[in-house]
């Protein structure tokens, strides 16, 4: 995986004098690439790091490769997973949330903090406002599309069941194994 990112680190430097264009690779062209692989590791597998770390590397790497100009060519669209991954809360998440602080913090220091803050504060309102769409859109399909929305109420109540006997599995498996420890005679609370 290393010499992957080596690689791509290489191409970055290559690739970064190109003009923008449809017919040609060029630096924004591989940053879109890298966010689409992000964004599918994060809807096919999301306990899934791998992907996301390499990608958070490798942005990490072109903060401190290329220049301050250069960087802010591409900062907002670099900045989009990173912000992304900052923003979740849950302890399951925190490994891959401190990887991207990591490399956001490149970008801070090479960009200065005044611009950075800007570009965070801009990719925060767009993902909220994004989140406020999806959230009325789904209240008007209630009202538009009863059936629809009846049909994932009700998948999502399946789906809380299943997750509820799954740990109730869990924990009578704990309990009979306690059980089994136990010493005949032995008493436990």
């Amino acid at each position: 995986m290393s010499q992957v990112m080596k690689n791509l680190v290489y191409l970055a430097q290559v690739v970064k004098d190109v003009e923008l264009r449809a017919d040609k690779m060029s630096l924004r062209w591989i940053v879109k690439i890298l966010r689409r692989k992000c964004h599918e590791e994060i809807v096919h597998s999301p306990l899934s790091f791998t992907v996301r770390k390499m990608c958070f590397n490798w942005l990490a790497a072109l903060a401190v490769k290329l220049s301050a100009d250069e960087l802010q060519s591409i900062a907002l669209s670099a900045l989009a997973p990173l912000v992304r991954e900052m923003g979740t809360t849950e302890e399951k998440y925190a490994d891959i949330r401190q990887a991207a602080s990591e490399a956001a913090n490149y970008y801070k220091k090479r960009l200065g903090s005044e611009v950075y803050l800007k570009l965070v504060a801009t990719l925060q309102q767009r993902q909220d406002v994004r989140k406020a769409a999806r959230k009325k859109e789904r209240a008007q399909e209630l009202i538009k599309n009863p059936q629809t929305a009846a049909k994932r109420k009700i998948t999502k109540q399946l789906k809380r069941k299943e997750q509820k006997k799954k740990k109730m599995e869990i924990i009578k498996m704990k309990t009979k194994q306690n059980k089994k420890t136990r010493l005949p005679g032995q008493y436990s609370p």
